[in-house]
């Protein structure tokens, strides 16, 4: 399938887009994103969050856990569904191979739903391919 965009010819190569000749001007506008959902499961004390599976990660914690995050290169961003099993105040850590996470306020964590079954929506954005981590929780003590 060819799209023109600002007169130049752009090809969808496996849901890549590829420019012919020159770069493409003007605004591409995209009418659907498709989401890959992973779920990583119980947590344990630590559970690793593999950005190249996936973009959106279900995790429940049943332990206090560190949330690793990995193959981070080039990543761009990822959402959390953080859920509580039925044991309330587990806490979290975040941590990424290579990368560092910075909160509002320059916070060290957030205070997120610790009450059993609670869920948080976490959501994370890199400016600089996986190095930075900004994060927030979008959505906070949402119904299990």
């Amino acid at each position: 399938m060819a799209i023109k965009v600002g007169g130049t010819t752009v090809i969808d190569d496996s849901r890549n887009l590829t420019v012919v000749n020159s770069t493409p001007t003007g605004t591409l506008t995209t009418k659907k994103i498709a989401e890959t959902l992973v779920a990583v499961g119980n947590s344990g004390t630590a559970a690793t969050i593999d950005l190249s599976q996936g973009t959106v990660f279900t995790v429940t914690l049943s332990g206090n856990a560190t949330l690793t995050i990995t193959n981070t290169t080039g990543a761009a961003a990822f959402t959390v569904i953080l859920t509580n099993d039925a044991t309330p105040g587990r806490t979290i850590a975040w941590a990424a191979s290579g990368g560092s996470f910075k909160f509002p306020g320059g916070a060290a964590a957030l205070s997120r739903t610790t009450t059993a079954a609670g869920v948080d929506v976490w959501v994370f954005f890199s400016p600089d391919g996986g190095t930075t981590w900004y994060g927030n929780i979008a959505m906070k003590n949402m119904t299990a």
